[in-house]
């Protein structure tokens, strides 16, 4: 794997981890807005980071230039 790949892997990892920290399983505490909000923020984060390494596969691969977001994640499973 190369460092993009480890980079946004890790960014993911990251993410989840802050998710969790802040949801900790209770819905409850989407009601704090704090809490929402970072949740939100680290939801996007991943999304943008799991796009990236989509991209970057497409990229290595020559697979060509998706046509939207989904393709670009549908293409790499």
């Amino acid at each position: 794997m190369d460092d993009i790949l480890i980079n946004k892997n890790q960014t993911v990892k990251r993410c989840l981890e802050r998710i969790n920290e802040e949801y900790q399983g209770d819905p409850k505490n989407l009601e704090n807005y704090t809490k929402q909000d970072s949740i939100t923020l680290n939801i996007q984060r991943l999304s943008e980071a799991v796009i990236d390494i989509a991209m970057h596969i497409v990229a290595e691969k020559d697979l060509g230039v998706p046509q939207n977001m989904i393709q670009k994640m549908v293409e790499n499973n």
